[in-house]
């Protein structure tokens, strides 16, 4: 029996995985570990290191001491109203208890500063032992926290004395009355007690408990702790504002960044200490949001915050506001101020530099014609902008003006922000303006009375240097294409923030230039951060491209996108705009991705497989020259290969285990979106003026990157070729941008504008005529039966595409005439209708429903005038006058800027409307499939009356010109062209003239 099988069973299959696993469970007792980052622990040892510094507690006349205490030292919160009211409503339910631990205010002063003999106490619990807080001068003291509790109080004494004011005057009133009754004393005792209440409520109602802290002991080893006793973490009542921990956490970055002892670049010192201090943070989904986003966090801790209360309680310090802001601009929004904030620091620089008085007689010569100070001029400025990092002066000097300097701005630009930068006669002449007044600002603010000692003192020296560099730099050089543009500041801010948003869908169609994944990346990854914003995402990818090394080129192209935003890029957004109305629409959810993914034809299939072994090959090798993100010597060409050496997405990172469902998807997302973008861009960048754009980022990007050799012909070339992910190369004839940089003037960018502005009537009208379509679709009574799944009927269909038509039809008519701000100017049918892309579904016809009458027959009822009695209107008189020559149309044309626009008419109905006629041509249908639906093959029936119709508003509008609009003779305009959506969009803008066509 040796030779017999053992059978199987579970006893012999324990026997042999035992023998074969050489793996090992760990039974040992689990030993407790302590978290890394434990925030309780560090509160308590922080609380236990305030203890240390409290020297006692007192009482204070908060509101006669009101305007000494000085707030936002170290967390300079916000007042919130909402947070004042609820105060409010304690005090007048409650009382006020201001003796207590958790309602005291904490206070931090020097000892020194405690007149001698005064003696604190411990603590609240003998309220009525503490003694007045004593101090030997009058300073300001600073307050850790405690602004809504002062203002709180101070609203509310205000309410009590606004209260015993009004009693007083009802008393006066009763004690002037010469006949006194029963009722006046009875009010004059009621008002006498209510008025004898609020004096004890007013009596002392300032007095505040206090506990002071000692500024040597707490400030011995930085603010660290004075921070942490300011936060508001330990009082339920207010609890800590997102911005507050924001805040808290930029002040750490801020403290890194200007620490002399760490060694490395500022910048990544800041950026360590935000990963370090991100992990510590709560799962708050929008201030992780915020914190994901690097750049956008250091620009606000490093530089917006080092420039005071100008900038910190502004929008860009909102934690909602930021969370929201991030789709598209936020990563060309962040790399355009800190290009204005180099510019701050250039100026503020401590290198030598010509004084004042010297820069303006330079200028002054220049205008004369002198050649040499125009060498000098010329010099200074290269001076200025050659600056190195290390040259560069502190922002921070920039803080106690900027809130002045713009406020000059927004007097200055606010009629004319939309020509900011242009080089224009009344551009420069406004310049000149904000010039002298920033100038006044800064010597008053930072010169006073000491101009004469400029000699003698370095610091008045140094800033007379910034004030003279100031001085060359608003001014503007008659050889440049562009004039200076006002310094950073909040209307600055919003500016740029606005106009970015005007031409995000430009903007957009520039990041797909740089990433494949932006349209698919938040389907396949919903809770990742990595491509919050497209913008950022772009310059990281850049940033990060191994073409480049020790080379920051997002300077230079966020310049090349702010220079030409009016002009290009304005022109790539609104060719966009028609694209997108255009194409289909990309997939909105995981599940549309996937079946649009199983539908790939098997070419792209291939590309797709090809593409996996690719990153499949390079996630294996072993050695670590081979496992990298380049593709640039990769010798196996293969479609979308150049997507993953400039995407995001970390392909090689190790927690990517299951290849179908971490890999697979993102490789379907890049051959998805190379069939997508094949359907419009290599059209797109024919365009002149895209195709421009897009040479002018490959030329900078080319220039900056790194040299390669390749082997033609027998030679060695070595050259800078940028390479494109789509491999969609410009023609030719594109190469040379020249001719369309220079021949852009004010009349294309106008032009630009005028057409955005129309897109954005459009597409407002768009959305109106979907939402109407989706509502009568989705009606029970549209469907052919009564379930919710069955197909429209024809008898809705075909009576909503005329609906749909005449619509587009109307809207067309009130667009134009809104741009042309003319309500009577003249509309051409066969011309101006606009298509506005709006995708209908085909109905069904009903095969058990008979008696249709014939559809020729149908229309030719339709036709037939019918007449509607009507009242006579008043302004009968009016529509007369009209038919016999004075109300004649006039054309679409456009009134010169020295001549008013025309006044809208008034609206009468003349006795020709009576009669109301159907167009001899009815617009087509036009259906989601293309096909127009057959006439019902139904017997003609007998012609029955012409029905009667129902006065209504709305008539049609003789102005509509071509051949399906007759209008009788002598009728009146009676439309009103400016309401619903071309009415509530810019009517106070000036006339226009719309075209959308190229250079």
């Amino acid at each position: 029996m040796a030779g017999k099988k053992k059978t199987g069973g579970r006893n012999a299959d324990n026997a042999g995985e035992s023998s074969a696993s050489p793996l090992h469970l760990d039974t040992r007792p689990i030993q407790a570990v302590k978290a890394e980052n434990d925030v309780g622990q560090e509160t308590q040892k922080l609380d236990t290191q305030l203890a240390k510094c409290r020297a006692g507690v007192a009482w204070i006349d908060l509101l006669k001491m009101a305007k000494r205490l000085k707030f936002g030292v170290y967390n300079d919160r916000a007042e919130n109203e909402t947070e004042r009211n609820k105060l409010i409503a304690s005090f007048q339910k409650a009382g006020i208890v201001s003796m207590r631990e958790t309602s005291a205010i904490p206070i931090i002063v020097d000892m020194k500063r405690l007149r001698s003999g005064l003696t604190l106490s411990s603590d609240f619990t003998e309220p009525e032992k503490i003694r007045e807080l004593d101090l030997v001068d009058r300073d300001e003291i600073v307050v850790a926290s405690g602004q809504h509790r002062l203002s709180a109080l101070q609203k509310y004494n205000q309410s009590l004395e606004d209260e015993y004011a009004a009693l007083e005057k009802k008393r006066e009133k009763i004690a002037s009355l010469k006949n006194v009754t029963t009722e006046h004393v009875t009010q004059w005792n009621e008002i006498r007690e209510e008025m004898g209440v609020i004096l004890g409520k007013l009596d002392n109602i300032g007095k505040w408990g206090v506990i002071v802290y000692n500024k040597t002991l707490l400030l011995a080893k930085g603010d660290v702790l004075a921070s942490h006793l300011s936060r508001n973490s330990t009082l339920h009542e207010y609890k800590e504002t997102e911005e507050e921990v924001l805040i808290t956490i930029f002040r750490q970055m801020l403290a890194k960044f200007k620490d002399p002892e760490e060694e490395g670049d500022p910048d990544e010192q800041a950026t360590l200490c935000l990963h370090e201090l991100k992990r510590t943070q709560e799962k708050n989904a929008r201030l992780q949001k915020v914190l994901a986003n690097d750049s956008l966090c250091v620009l606000l801790a490093t530089q917006l915050l080092r420039m005071g209360l100008h900038f910190r309680h502004r929008r860009e310090f909102s934690v909602t506001w930021l969370a929201k802001s991030m789709d598209v601009c936020m990563g060309v929004f962040v790399a355009w101020i800190n290009t204005r904030c180099t510019t701050l620091k250039r100026l503020a620089s401590d290198e030598p530099f010509p004084d004042f008085k010297t820069v303006e007689k330079l200028l002054d010569d220049v205008e004369q014609g002198d050649e040499e100070a125009q060498k000098q001029v010329k010099k200074l400025r290269e001076t200025i902008e050659g600056y190195a990092e290390e040259e560069e002066g502190d922002i921070s000097i920039w803080g106690e003006v900027l809130e002045k300097v713009d406020s000059q701005a927004r007097e200055t630009f606010r009629d004319s922000q939309k020509s900011l930068g242009r080089m224009t006669p009344e551009y420069v002449m406004q310049l000149s303006t904000y010039r002298e007044g920033v100038l006044a600002v800064l010597r008053k603010t930072w010169l006073g009375g000491n101009a004469g000692q400029g000699k003698d003192n370095v610091i008045i020296r140094r800033l007379d240097s910034v004030m003279a560099r100031v001085l060359l730099v608003l001014t503007p050089d008659v050889n440049a294409d562009t004039a200076p543009e006002p310094l950073l500041g909040g209307m600055m801010l919003d500016y740029a923030w606005d106009y970015f948003q005007t031409v995000k869908i430009g903007i957009a169609e520039i990041c797909r230039w740089f990433e494949a994944l932006l349209d698919s990346w938040k389907l396949l990854h919903p809770k990742v951060h990595t491509m919050d914003d497209w913008s950022t995402v772009m310059l990281n990818n850049i940033k990060n491209d191994p073409r480049f090394r020790d080379v920051d080129v997002r300077p230079e192209i966020t310049n090349i996108i702010w220079q030409y935003r009016d002009s290009l890029v304005m022109r790539l957004n609104n060719q966009m705009t028609k694209v997108n109305r255009r194409l289909p629409a990309r997939p909105k959810d995981r599940k549309a991705f996937d079946i649009m993914a199983a539908a790939l034809p098997d070419s792209q299939k291939i590309s797709s497989n090809a593409l996996e072994q690719l990153v499949g090959s390079r996630r294996r090798a072993t050695t670590p020259h081979a496992k990298t993100r380049s593709m640039m010597g990769e010798t196996l060409k293969v479609t979308g290969m150049m997507a993953l050496h400039v995407t995001s997405w970390d392909w090689l990172h190790s927690s990517l285990k299951n290849g179908n469902r971490d890999i697979l998807p993102c490789i379907n997302a890049i051959t998805m979106e190379n069939m997508y973008m094949q359907k419009y861009r290599p059209e797109l960048l024919r365009d002149g003026p895209i195709g421009a754009l897009r040479r002018l980022l490959e030329v900078c990007l080319a220039s900056r990157a790194t040299k390669q050799q390749v082997y033609v012909n027998g030679k060695l070339v070595t050259g800078k070729v940028w390479k494109w992910w789509d491999d969609i190369l410009l023609d030719a004839s594109q190469h040379d941008t020249t001719k369309v940089t220079q021949s852009i003037k004010n009349k294309f960018t106008v032009n630009q504008h005028q057409t955005q502005e129309k897109l954005a009537l459009e597409t407002v009208d768009r959305d109106i005529i979907t939402k109407t379509v989706n509502s009568i679709t989705n009606l029970a009574l549209s469907k052919v039966t009564g379930s919710s799944h069955s197909d429209l009927s024809t008898d809705i269909t075909r009576p909503l595409a005329l609906l749909v038509a005449g619509m587009q039809l109307n809207s067309s008519r009130l667009r134009l005439r809104h741009l042309c701000k003319d309500n009577e100017a003249m509309f051409d049918v066969e011309t101006q209708v606009e298509d506005l892309q709006i995708q209908l579904i085909e109905g069904v016809e009903d095969e058990y429903t008979t008696g249709y009458p014939d559809d020729s027959l149908a229309l030719e009822k339709l036709s037939e005038p019918a007449t509607v009695p009507q009242e006579k209107s008043k302004g009968k008189g009016k529509a007369k006058a009209k038919a016999k020559g004075k109300g004649k149309q006039k054309a679409a044309s456009i009134p010169s800027d020295d001549e008013a626009s025309s006044p809208s008419p008034e609206l009468s109905i003349p006795a020709s409307d009576n009669t109301i006629t159907l167009p001899n041509t009815t617009p087509t249908p036009v259906l989601k499939s293309g096909v127009v639906p057959k006439p019902r093959p139904v017997p003609r029936k007998p012609r029955q009356p012409s029905p009667t119709l129902v006065p209504d508003s709305s008539d049609n509008d003789e102005d509509t010109a071509g051949p399906s609009a007759n209008p009788p003779q002598g009728k009146t305009n009676a439309d009103n062209s400016t309401k619903e959506s071309a009415g509530d969009l810019g009517a106070s803008q000036p006339p226009v003239v719309v075209s959308d066509k190229g250079i």
